[in-house]
């Protein structure tokens, strides 16, 4: 890829032999006093404009009022029943419906309707199979709160660009957004990072005039182009003449939208005609509209960035530009201090958009609106691609990167709890059945700081929000058909009370004080308020005590935030609408998935193409739904599946769990037992067979069970960053926070004995006053939903189980979920292959599944201009001292040790004493040379920090998950244990086996006694002991079922 790999490095360097040697000076800093935020809060870009201005935070806010308009009207197919039809669910399409309906209770309501889908002549009617009714496919039309909720997620940064851009010259030369843009490499964008072109948008061939050679798409109609021009030379035009740093922001006379569109929010931002250059949106027919940039920014071409003008980028800064020393010199590009001419911002779209399931792109490099859903999560995703794409395999990060899966990221690697612990990039189903299964779960007690923010409509909504009106009306047809429920409307009316009931997210259920708080919060994750992110957390090498994230802060000093909580009840009602099941039949211009396989015309293939039979038979099954496995499929999902994955259960359940909740044990203890019990196992079989119970089914009890229940890689659930005390404390209730620990966790040792062996550990975090040890949250995980499961290999929370083909096509997502679903439930299928790591079937056999291993010798390298921030980040004095003076790091300075040598030479030639040459001569000189060094080390040109070599098949979470709150002792031990160890491979020039060999009896032991969680292998666990009743015969009918989800 042009522009996006790493250039030549200079190896000039500080050779430190030993991987912790790093480690052990970050945990001394630690314990004696490191770097500490106190004082007053900073205020975040747009509060700073405000106050200089003499406004309020709200009028500030004003200024991102949300356009009354749908910018992204063709994205997010679904399906709905064509003609106004009655529902009826796929898991029941081999059967009737009219016979169904007089099977179920008199008293059921027909379901809810989807509400009409736009007329269009882009979605399809898909035909109708026996029993099923035919199907409308295509994009709805949106109400207004829900089209600015669409437009918050997809374009929305809410001046996360200021964080992007301090990260670019602070995560010490691995990544660079801008770069990642180029423009010339939209054809491999794809494939090389799993990232999506952007529609509309094209490589110009040679760089616009206004990006300063910097090579970006651009759009590819001609009044957006021109308009986009014409934007951003006013834009920089504004900053021609600064000769001065300026406060970070555009002119508020440019923060206001574009004329033409209405606005929503506490604050009408007033239009201006020229905003956006004064042409090219909203002038006349045909001419595109697009999203006023000084609220979204520009398109960038890449789905989830936006282009921002860089206010910092004045005349000094456009004096030092060089755009080919940008793409090309890593003196350069790595330099800290450079101002680049953009800064990139990220929606969340980057990693929760992708191609849908129901209307895939024919070109994945050239996809259309229509082609995207905003809901799916970004499955192909590569993180490696995004934030090591300036590293090369000698570089450990960037192997540490690219062991988190694609579509997957470790989402407390910023801030960095110290535990490598990658998990899916959400998708979001069923968002309507989900809060209805908030209304049985046991409510959880907040602090009184988080209760503020509403559950998930605020008590001014009730009664007057559409989506709440509409809520209300399908929570009372719910009610009608399962009047057990009891009066769940009442329920949602008191949902704001403290404790509360509330819907969850995130994969360890530490998000526990409701979506709405969910929403506003993953604006902060990607780098909102950076300006206390950076000041309260070491973002990317962790080891310093976290401080929390406090919503107080975010009042007081955060403009970004009090805009983006008037997006959150859009946003809400935009997933309320969109976030139906995908289901495979409904796949926009697919083949009839039901029909009989011609098994014949398949034998003439494997005849004429010389291939196995058996091979092409199991991909052709694995690419149709088989409608007469169907009934089958059912009972063995109620006898198997249904304890976890259904969000209809009888009265009994949610009595338990409301019993376990009443002692502070928010999880389910043992949910298989329920599958022994003969009136739960009459209740499944028979509810299994009624319409409403697929039509209506989160398809999870949507609570925490404990890690060493499920047997998955336990490294995600001892995630510690939302305990008391750390980021995301304002974020969690307190009743996750007082959790006990879930006591002695199974793992697979590699270095027990002489080939790995079984072993336990229990949770090593360290634990809040009154809390037990090992408590405080970590240990557990929520059960995902299955709906839509056949779209979203490959599987388990850290997307390590199945193949991944990188194929969004329907037959693609087919193969990848036969595969993995295949692997879960014949286990011994798992050590045969994987698509990761170049593990073959013997490592894989020998690790007793997939352990991600160095596949080369790399290093930690620190580049030399980064080496001074370094240090200055771990040692509270110099960090002092350089904010205080950031004269210190001029240039210029190195002119005081040059003086003082002169000096010194001129007084040795001419002073004839002894003691006037010591005074005069020798001291100025070793002066001068002290000087000289310490001058060079500030300004980054002593040399690069390289630490190793670390062995090739090393297992990365042996130095990634590196526990700062070990003893003190043990930290140390370790460190000079490996130092020692490291330095010896290097001089002994051990490699392959010698090296491993010496890593097991040397290094090993020491890392695994320090380590945050030793639990490597990532495939293994969901492998229940119920499990072993099935037949293949059942598990085959299972898998057919799972295809109509």
């Amino acid at each position: 890829m042009v522009g996006v790999g790493t250039a030549r490095r200079r190896r000039v360097g500080i050779p430190v032999s030993g991987m912790l040697v790093l480690a052990a000076a970050l945990a001394t800093a630690t314990g004696g006093g490191c770097y500490k935020s106190g004082g007053v809060p900073p205020d975040d870009e747009a509060m700073a404009r405000a106050r200089l201005a003499g406004r309020t935070p709200e009028e500030a806010a004003g200024d991102f009022a949300a356009p009354k308009y749908d910018y992204f009207p063709r994205m997010d197919y679904v399906g709905r029943e064509a003609g106004g039809a009655a529902s009826w669910p796929d898991q029941l399409v081999d059967r009737e419906p009219e016979k169904a309906k007089d099977e179920a209770k008199p008293d059921e309501p027909k379901p809810e309707e989807p509400k009409p889908a736009e007329a269009k002549p882009d979605g399809e009617k898909r035909p109708g199979i026996p029993w099923r009714p035919g199907r409308d496919v295509g994009h709805l039309k949106l109400t207004t709160s829900e089209a600015i909720g669409r437009n918050t997620w997809m374009a929305w940064c809410a001046g996360n660009e200021g964080f992007w851009d301090w990260l670019a010259n602070n995560s010490f030369g691995g990544s660079d957004l801008l770069k990642i843009l180029d423009s010339r490499n939209r054809a491999t964008l794809f494939h090389e990072a799993g990232l999506i072109n952007e529609p509309e948008m094209t490589d110009p061939g040679t760089p616009e005039p206004t990006d300063f050679g910097i090579r970006l798409s651009v759009p590819s109609d001609p009044g957006r182009r021109s308009a986009r021009g014409a934007y951003l030379s006013r834009a920089f035009a504004r900053r021609e003449g600064d000769e001065e740093p300026r406060n970070p922001s555009y002119d508020y006379d440019h923060d206001h939208a574009d004329a033409g569109h209405d606005h929503a929010g506490p604050a009408e931002a007033k239009a201006n005609t020229d905003a956006y250059g004064g042409e090219g949106y909203d002038k006349g027919k045909g001419v595109a509209r697009d999203l006023p940039p000084d609220i979204y920014g520009l398109s960038s071409g890449v789905i989830g960035l936006r282009l921002f003008p860089n206010p910092n980028f004045d005349a000094k800064a456009r004096a030092k530009w060089d755009a080919d020393r940008y793409y090309n010199d890593p003196d350069y590009y790595a330099d800290p201090e450079l101002v680049r001419p953009f800064r990139v911002g990220m929606s969340c779209a980057f990693c929760h958009t992708s191609f849908s399931p129901l209307n895939p792109p024919r070109n994945i490099t050239d996809p259309a609106w229509e082609n995207l859903s905003g809901n799916i999560g970004a499955q192909y995703l590569r993180i490696r691609g995004v934030f090591a794409n300036l590293l090369d395999k000698n570089s450990f990060v960037y192997h540490l990167l690219d062991s988190q899966p694609p579509g997957t990221i470790d989402t407390s690697l910023l801030p960095s709890d110290n535990i490598n612990n990658t998990n899916t990039m959400n998708s979001i189903f069923g968002l309507r059945q989900r809060v209805a299964l908030s209304l049985r779960n046991p409510k959880e007690k907040l602090s009184t700081v988080s209760a503020s923010l509403p559950s998930l409509w605020a008590d001014s909504e009730f009664g007057k929000s559409e989506s709440y009106n509409e809520f209300v009306a399908y929570l009372r047809k719910l009610d009608a058909v399962y009047p057990d429920r009891g009066d769940e409307v009442a329920k949602l009316e008191k949902s704001n009370e403290n404790p509360r009931l509330v819907p969850r997210v995130l994969l360890d259920g530490s998000d526990s004080i409701g979506g709405y708080a969910s929403l506003a919060r993953v604006y902060l994750n990607i780098g909102s308020y950076w300006e206390q992110w950076i000041r309260i957390n070491r973002l990317i090498v962790g080891f310093q005590p976290q401080e929390p994230f406090r919503i107080d802060d975010l009042d007081a000093h955060s403009v970004y935030w009090l805009a983006t909580q008037a997006r959150v009840g859009p946003m809400r009602d935009y997933f309320l609408r969109i976030t139906p099941p995908m289901r495979l039949l409904d796949v926009v211009g697919d083949v009839d998935r039901t029909a009989r396989i011609d098994e014949a015309a398949l034998k003439a293939k494997a005849e004429r193409e010389n291939r196995d039979l058996r091979t092409l038979l199991a991909q052709e099954r694995a690419k149709h739904v088989d409608t007469s496995k169907l009934a089958h499929g059912r009972k063995v999902f109620a006898r198997n599946c249904i304890v976890c994955h259904s969000s209809i259960q009888p009265n009994e359940r949610h009595e338990e769990m409301a019993e376990f909740a009443e002692r502070g044990e928010f999880w389910d203890h043992d949910p298989g037992r329920w599958l022994s019990d003969p009136k739960y196992r009459k209740w499944a079989e028979e509810i299994v067979e009624t319409p409403t119970f697929w039509l209506e089914n989160f398809l999870s009890t949507d609570y925490r069970i404990p890690v060493d229940y499920v047997g998955t890689n336990s490294a995600r659930a001892m995630a510690t960053n939302a305990m008391t005390g750390r980021m995301w404390q304002d974020f969690a209730s307190v009743d996750y926070q007082n959790l006990p620990s879930v006591g002695s966790i199974p793992f697979f040792n590699p270095y027990k004995g002489e080939s790995g062996g079984p072993d336990s550990y229990t949770p090593r975090h360290k634990a809040p006053p009154g809390v037990p040890e090992g408590g405080g949250g970590p240990g557990f995980y929520r059960v995902p939903t299955l709906i839509s499961i056949w779209a979203g290999a490959p599987l388990l929370h850290n997307n390590s189980l199945g193949l991944f083909n990188n194929d969004p096509s329907v037959d693609g997502r087919l193969l990848a979920f036969d595969d993995a679903i295949r692997k879960l439930l014949w286990p011994r299928k798992r050590l045969e292959s994987s698509s990761y790591n170049g593990a073959t079937a013997e490592r894989l056999a020998k690790d007793q599944g997939l352990i991600w291993r160095t596949p080369v010798e790399s290093y930690l390298t620190i580049p030399a201009r980064h080496v001074p921030y370094l240090a200055a980040t771990n040692i509270d004095v110099l960090m002092r001292t350089l904010d205080d003076h950031p004269w210190l790091r001029s240039p210029r300075l190195i002119l005081l040790p040059i003086g003082a040598a002169i000096l010194g030479l001129v007084a040795l030639l001419n002073v004839k004493t002894l003691r006037r040459r010591i005074w005069l001569g020798y001291l100025p000189l070793l002066s001068g040379l002290v000087l000289a060094f310490v001058m060079s080390f500030l300004l980054g040109r002593v040399g690069e920090l390289r630490i190793g070599p670390i062995p090739a098949g090393t297992p990365v979470n042996l130095l990634a998950n590196v526990n700062p709150e070990a003893e003190p002792e043990k930290l140390a031990k370790a460190a000079a244990e490996v130092a020692k160890a490291l330095g010896e491979l290097d001089t002994q020039g051990l490699k392959g086996e010698e090296a491993q060999e010496f890593l097991r009896q040397k290094v090993a032991p020491a890392l695994l006694e320090v380590s945050k969680c030793p639990d490597f292998v990532m495939d293994k666990g969901h492998d229940f002991p119920w499990f072993k009743s099935m037949t293949d015969d059942d598990k085959d009918a299972l898998i057919e079922l799972l295809k109509t989800f």
